[in-house]
């Protein structure tokens, strides 16, 4: 009997191999058939596996993909959702068709369930916006604040910020504190959301936002750098001085820029007038402009300006944005090295002060017409704020001359309060 059963026993495993094993074959070429997802080669590969749920649901959804509104499709739809009751696509598919048939009811309870059995962005998504379209903001704003909650990496938010200015400004409710109550109070997203709002020009609402990115920064992304730099540049184009101000210091603080601070009530209006920091983007950071035949290069406490003799007739070198404030007298200092130009003396060189705007309010003498240092007084015209003066520096050949070539050092460029 112990023989008999043993080899019932051995029997029966080689039957469940056998089982498994064309379960597997059969498995394998259905899903090699339906490889190619039309809905021929879907249906030949349901012939073989009939009860598999994903080939169910592919053949469903391509065909309702493609705008077949039949009934069949319906029918195929919810055989799909039967074989596997999480399967958040078809879920989606049969929302999204009710609610075109204008039952939305119904197609609001497939878009919810969607959204609870299926945590990524996708079906938050489809939901949010289905509240939106059709005046349900609570359901909105809970789905974009989950939306916004996903994994920061994983989408692209604009659409949900989109959206939801959309409906805020719809319920008559513009309230930018209420979607800034969105965002998690860690991570990428606040950095994300002000990027948004400046790209979009939104001031007052990217000034809300500010503290919160500042604070969930991460200081080794260049996105976040240039956002937050984006941030002042913004500032300074709505002449919002004294905050465009406060946000550079705050940079420099938090180690985001290398450059000194700015107080322009006590005179200190260039951000670094001794060149003891790298150049840096932003406002209030030296620009220099590369040209053919005439190259820039910072070196500590030194800008050095080197000439080929094939540099255009006129260029401008360098320029930096600084707030200053309205209605008092200024002078511009610098201090160089020109002994190594083949012209000392040029006469070409010059700094020239201008509003934001390109209004001139000085153009000063030749930089090189006192040896080693020169000065320039200018007044800045009234105003309620801070204001934003241009200093550049500019090339032009002066006339009986050659092009210059050589090198000049600038060691020095400030601003201070003309007594």
């Amino acid at each position: 009997m112990k023989v008999i059963a043993a080899l019932l026993f051995r029997a029966g495993l080689v039957a469940i191999c056998v089982f498994i094993s064309w379960r597997s074959i059969r498995l394998a070429v259905a899903d090699s058939i339906g490889a190619p997802g039309t809905i021929v080669s879907l249906a030949r590969a349901i012939a073989i596996e009939p009860e598999n749920a994903d080939l169910v649901a592919r053949a469903a959804l391509v065909r309702s993909d493609s705008g077949d509104g039949s009934r069949n499709v319906d029918r195929d739809l919810e055989r799909a959702l039967r074989l596997n009751p999480r399967n958040s696509e078809v879920l989606i598919a049969l929302g999204l068709r009710r609610e075109f048939e204008g039952n939305l009811a119904e197609a609001g309870r497939y878009l919810q369930r969607a959204a609870e059995v299926d945590h990524t962005f996708r079906a938050s998504w489809v939901w949010a916006d289905f509240s939106a379209r059709n005046n349900r903001p609570d359901e909105f704003w809970r789905m974009a604040r989950r939306c916004l909650s996903l994994e920061p990496l994983g989408y692209d938010p604009e659409p949900v910020f989109d959206l939801a200015w959309r409906v805020a400004r719809d319920s008559n409710n513009v309230n930018s504190k209420k979607i800034l109550d969105l965002l998690p109070r860690t991570g990428p997203r606040a950095v994300q959301y002000l990027r948004y709002l400046i790209a979009t020009n939104r001031l007052d609402a990217a000034i809300e936002a500010w503290p919160l990115a500042l604070n969930s920064l991460d200081p080794s992304s260049p996105l976040d750098a240039s956002a937050l730099t984006e941030f002042t540049d913004l500032l300074v184009k709505n002449d919002r001085l004294s905050a465009a101000v406060r946000a550079w210091n705050q940079l420099v603080d938090r180690g985001m820029i290398q450059s000194g601070h700015l107080n322009p009530d006590s005179g200190v209006s260039v951000a670094d007038p001794a060149f003891g920091y790298p150049l840096v983007q932003g406002p209030f950071g030296w620009n220099v402009t590369q040209q053919p035949g005439a190259f820039a290069s910072a070196v500590p406490s030194m800008l050095r300006f080197e000439f080929d003799g094939n540099e255009p007739e006129a260029v401008q070198l360098l320029s930096t944005m600084a707030p200053v404030v309205g209605g008092r007298a200024y002078r511009l200092v610098w201090k160089y090295d020109s002994s190594r130009l083949a012209s000392p003396k040029d006469a070409g060189f010059a700094f020239v002060l201008a509003k934001k705007n390109g209004d001139l309010l000085a153009r000063c003498q030749p930089m090189l017409a006192l040896p080693d240092t020169g000065s320039c007084q200018f007044t800045v015209p009234a105003a309620r704020d801070y204001t934003a003066i241009r200093i550049e520096l500019h090339y032009g050949r002066a006339l009986g001359t050659v092009r210059i070539k050589g090198e000049l050092r600038v060691t020095e460029i400030r601003l201070e309060f003309a007594s």
